[in-house]
């Protein structure tokens, strides 16, 4: 599969070499050079086609071309892979022992994450039934009796969950955390089998959630994939002010994926700062 996303374009490639030349972050690129926050300038460029106009003369006073330049460049796609879309190391590659430890030590931690999926229900609920006005759309409501319980290994039921088929890489990752306890996550998004190290699909990872200390969990999706289609799962984060966050991720497969045979995919995710 061609590992190129139909929607780079030879402006968002000076945008961002200009950014990475002269700032530290792409947030203080886009804040204090562009003028925009950080997800607006990546949903600009996913959606280069109907680009305002606004935005096209924001970069275009940024990178101190014409605003026609600037639209010959959104017009124009590139032709070689961004740093955001480099494959991820060759590291890959997984003896047959190794991969079967890391499919035990899944299964202690699906406990872990059944748990705290429940607690993210109950948070919702308490939240919508404070009595705190907020706006109100249409909506669709269901009314359920649900039960859970931890889940320890001897009962963990394995022949519902895939092996590992997949490798990720997260790039050009923001998450933005609010004083009022939630946050957002942007990243653009690259899959590549285990088997052959070869990029299956690249996408738009976005979200949103809550954080309580360094305890953070994020509802997302993943849009803009390249073979059409998408998806959703939830992430639990250990996400400290300083150095790296770890955590775990849970989704389940579309109906029409049976590449692993399976309903849901769980695994691990490991963030590094950019400017430490």
């Amino acid at each position: 599969m061609d590992s190129k996303s139909k929607n780079r374009t030879t402006l968002e490639k000076r945008v961002k070499e200009k950014i990475k030349t002269e700032f530290k972050t792409i947030e203080a690129g886009a804040l204090s050079g562009v003028g925009m926050s950080t997800s607006g300038m990546h949903s600009s460029f996913y959606k280069h086609e109907t680009m305002r106009t606004e935005h096209l003369q924001n970069y275009a006073k940024f990178l101190d071309v014409s605003f026609d330049q600037a639209k010959e460049w959104n017009d124009e796609k590139i032709t070689d892979i961004p740093d955001i879309l480099l494959a991820i190391s060759d590291n890959t590659s997984i003896d047959k022992e190794t991969q079967s430890n890391k499919h035990n030590y899944k299964f202690v931690i699906y406990g872990l994450i059944f748990t705290c999926l429940t607690l993210i229900v109950l948070i919702s609920y308490i939240l919508n039934n404070t009595g705190i006005n907020v706006l109100q759309f249409d909506r669709e409501v269901a009314n359920y009796t649900g039960s859970s319980a931890d889940l320890s290994v001897a009962n963990i039921p394995s022949e519902q969950f895939n092996n590992a088929l997949y490798t990720y890489r997260l790039d050009d990752l923001v998450i933005e955390k609010y004083n009022n306890g939630k946050l957002s996550f942007i990243t653009n998004l690259t899959v590549k089998l285990i088997s052959s190290d070869k990029v299956l699909v690249t996408g738009l990872m976005t979200g949103e959630g809550y954080y309580i200390g360094d305890q953070a969990s994020v509802s997302y999706r993943v849009l803009e994939v390249s073979n059409g289609e998408s998806w959703t799962g939830v992430f639990m984060f250990d996400l400290p002010n300083t150095g790296q966050a770890t955590g775990y991720w849970l989704t389940s497969h579309n109906d029409s994926n049976t590449a692993g045979g399976y309903k849901y995919a769980i695994g691990n995710v490991t963030l590094k700062r950019s400017n430490e």
